[in-house]
């Protein structure tokens, strides 16, 4: 239901229940004020506190506009009525549940905040108790599962919840949630390494690393050297909903968008004011995170000789705030992000990097379609301001047609431990930072990442076979035509998605503008797909 239809709503709810408003009782302005600060006090923590991994965007909107406290009471009545199971009864079970999940979560979840400001918290708040759940509060000695890769290792304390069904996510729900500190804050987990304490020393391995078939390294993606060898993938006994891009979209359905804490720049969206005093570049790429959403990176470039520094001990320190906001056409906003840029050098290193650039990604997960895209940078030393919006497209992959995605690359990265929670640049193992202006020199190789969807597996090789064809275009003429028949630079393959990382030689090559186009084709099905994008060289 949209914000216009939400406010006409509670705006009949209001006329159908007689309601006017009356003028004040006499009384001193002292006492006046006392009461009207209390009130704003209440819907401050009612919006803030009690309802806010609840309340729909829209609704939020529709109360905030609201001008007298008669209002919003009204308002705060119906939002319960709204969710109220059985209208029959004269107690809302949804109201009572929902303020039980907070007392709950406050006694059981606190740390150095408050429980319903916990990971746990928010979840226990937002999804009702687990209908399993395993507590090991003090970590320590732990036999994996035969999905964890088996083996023995010492862990930090954890717990495990599993949901049989969550509606609207889907069922067999698993989550993790880790005490690496020590001090009682248990974060959700991205990945099931992140409980093992002894991931980054020489002890700890799973079966597969005993045997001396693969190495830490490599948990938990399948990699060439891994995931084509059937054996290893009996050892680890990986299941679907492990895969990296299943956990990350996994992470994004149970947790909520964090309050936005710059209103200074968020009130400037809102008020169409837009500034270009401070030159940015900006780039989005799309990959599919699973059959109803994509995953776009929006990445923002600044030139550093744009940007004001400050000398503090020596050191050269530059700030920048980045306020973004992806809104759906009709006006219903998606999600916000934030971040403050901490951009500091050496002083012997100061003068060449004016020279250089400052990058910043961040990850959104939206359902396909085509949405608008506002951000807003500021340069915090120099109060100097930029802004742009674009359209921001998000494309509808098939769940089971042959697909591709293109990322044209600054450089690509083997990291070599999995990353614990969501990085900018990362993709699966890999730190993908796109070229942003798809500018590249003669000189250097061109980095292609690729993914591709719903490849069959060639059961003899025990992995997909493609054929993937990079033709680089000039003027409508191809100049320069690679081609993988044997899959030498897969990264990556799981029965949804296969990586494969490309290097182009542009040697040679004169400056001026390119076009490049990858085609792949399935070895087994024989079906076809293609992706392209244009770079320059200079």
């Amino acid at each position: 239901m949209g914000g216009q239809s939400l406010a006409l709503l509670a705006l009949a709810v209001l006329v159908e229940t007689g309601w006017s408003q009356q003028p004040a009782p006499p009384s001193k302005e002292r006492d006046r004020a006392l009461l009207q600060e209390e009130a704003q006090d209440y819907f401050k923590k009612w919006l803030e506190q009690d309802v806010v991994y609840i309340i729909t965007e829209e609704e939020e909107d529709v109360f905030q506009r609201l001008t007298n406290d008669d209002e919003r009471e009204r308002f705060i009545e119906q939002f319960w009525r709204r969710r109220d199971s059985d209208l029959r009864t004269a107690v809302n079970e949804f109201k009572e549940e929902h303020y039980r999940r907070i007392a709950y979560a406050n006694d059981h979840f606190f740390s150095a905040k408050a429980g319903w400001r916990t990971d746990r918290g928010r979840t226990y708040i937002l999804w009702g108790p687990p209908d399993d759940r395993e507590m090991r509060p003090s970590g320590g000695r732990y036999e994996r599962l035969i999905y964890e890769g088996g083996g023995t290792t010492t862990t930090y304390p954890f717990e495990r919840w599993i949901y049989r069904h969550i509606p609207g996510i889907g069922s067999d729900i698993e989550l993790e949630f880790v005490d690496q500190s020590g001090t009682g804050e248990y974060r959700l987990a991205l990945g099931l390494e992140e409980k093992d304490a002894l991931l980054h020393s020489e002890g700890g391995l799973t079966m597969a690393e005993q045997l001396g078939m693969m190495d830490k390294s490599q948990r938990p993606y399948f990699t060439p050297s891994s995931a084509h060898n059937p054996f290893i993938q009996g050892i680890m006994g990986m299941r679907a909903k492990d895969r990296p891009f299943a956990r990350l979209a996994r992470y994004f359905d149970v947790q909520q968008a964090p309050e936005i804490r710059y209103k200074d720049l968020q009130k400037l969206v809102d008020s169409r004011v837009f500034f270009h005093n401070l030159p940015f570049d900006i780039t989005t790429n799309a990959i599919k995170l699973d059959d109803a959403r994509v995953l776009i990176a929006i990445t923002v470039e600044v030139r550093n000789q744009d940007l004001t520094f400050q000398e503090e001990s020596g050191i050269q320190q530059g700030r920048l705030r980045i306020y973004g906001r992806v809104m759906s056409v009709s006006g219903r906003m998606l999600t916000e992000f934030e971040q403050e840029l901490a951009i500091d050098y050496e002083a012997e290193e100061f003068k060449k990097s004016l020279t250089e650039r400052s990058v910043y990604q961040n990850q959104v997960a939206v359902p396909a379609g085509l949405y608008k895209l506002t951000l807003i940078l500021e340069d915090l030393h120099g109060e100097r301001m930029g802004s742009t919006e674009i359209r921001l497209p998000a494309p509808k992959y098939d769940e089971k047609q042959l697909a591709a995605s293109l990322i044209l690359a600054e450089s690509i990265q083997k990291l070599g431990a999995v990353p614990d929670s969501i990085q900018m640049f990362v993709l699966g193992d890999l730190k993908v930072i796109p070229n942003v202006n798809r500018t590249f020199a003669s000189t250097v190789s061109l980095p292609v990442y690729l993914q591709v969807y719903n490849l069959q597996v060639d059961q003899a090789l025990a992995r997909p076979a493609p054929e993937i064809v990079y033709e680089i275009s000039r003027n409508g003429k191809i100049v320069k035509n690679v081609a993988d028949t044997a899959s030498q630079n897969l990264a990556y393959f799981s029965p949804e998605r296969a990586v494969f990382v490309q290097y182009l030689d542009l040697e040679g090559l004169p400056l001026g503008d390119y076009s490049l186009r990858v085609t792949v084709r399935d070895g087994i099905s024989r079906e076809s797909a293609g992706t392209r994008d244009r770079f320059k060289i200079q």
